[in-house]
């Protein structure tokens, strides 16, 4: 029997729904954390278009679902093709709401102008949670463009103020040690046009156990753009190597 992630729980898909119930589930995906977007209402299975789809509308998919919240969002039916009715097009979520179907915007039920080649996915985070740290598009876990991890969202950090002291708070907290280097991400091919800055003016002593636990300008006020996020480099003597 085939089971499928719902409401963060797991259930055969051979259960009964009322007209009443609408339900979400990924399919397609190599983990239960990935998949094509699949909404239940009026008791079929249908799609998401990738229309509009953004980031926002992950977060949503990703806390509806459970998870601690949103990777990456898909276009193209990245995940397949799926089958059955398009349900919902052009969504435009805020990222609060608390289910897909919450969001205002986009259009009612089964209205579109797609095809299943324009199937939505997302990817939902195992166990990050609000302060967490990571590296990413670099060569290794230990280099890359740094991004925290706030309100379900990934977001960058600002080059502003950014020092050495800043980086080994970093990765210590990602449970390298030795020497930390830091640059600006795009300058190494490792940045981004996309997502959230979260912080900018991050100073650091060096000792802090969390980048959180440095000062900065407040979550989200920044005057950046994404040229300057600031990408990080870990020794590779720690424990994680």
């Amino acid at each position: 029997m085939r089971i499928e992630r719902e409401f963060g729980h797991s259930r055969p898909d051979t259960a009964t729904y009322t007209d009443l119930e609408k339900t979400l589930r990924l399919s397609g995906g190599a983990d239960e954390n990935e998949g094509r977007i699949e909404i239940f209402h009026d008791r079929e299975w249908g799609t998401v278009c990738d229309d509009s789809w953004d980031i926002q509308d992950g977060v949503v998919v990703c806390r509806h679902l459970g998870y601690f919240g949103v990777d990456t969002v898909y276009e193209g039916a990245h995940f397949g093709e799926g089958s059955g009715t398009i349900w919902l097009d052009d969504m435009q979520c805020r990222g609060t709401e608390d289910r897909l179907s919450d969001c205002s915007g986009g259009s009612s039920w089964g209205v579109h102008n797609c095809s299943h080649a324009e199937d939505a996915g997302v990817r939902c985070s195992l166990t990050s949670g609000n302060g967490e740290v990571r590296l990413v598009d670099g060569p290794s876990e230990r280099k890359g463009r740094l991004e925290i991890f706030k309100d379900f969202q990934w977001g960058s950090v600002c080059d502003d103020s950014w020092d050495r002291a800043a980086s080994e708070v970093v990765c210590r907290q990602l449970g390298f040690s030795g020497k930390a280097d830091y640059f600006t991400a795009d300058q190494k091919g490792y940045g981004t046009v996309e997502g959230l800055i979260w912080l900018d003016s991050v100073t650091c002593y060096g000792y802090e156990e969390r980048l959180e636990y440095c000062t900065d300008s407040g979550w989200g006020v920044h005057d950046c753009t994404h040229s300057e996020d600031v990408g990080v480099a870990c020794d590779a003597t720690g424990e994680n190597t």
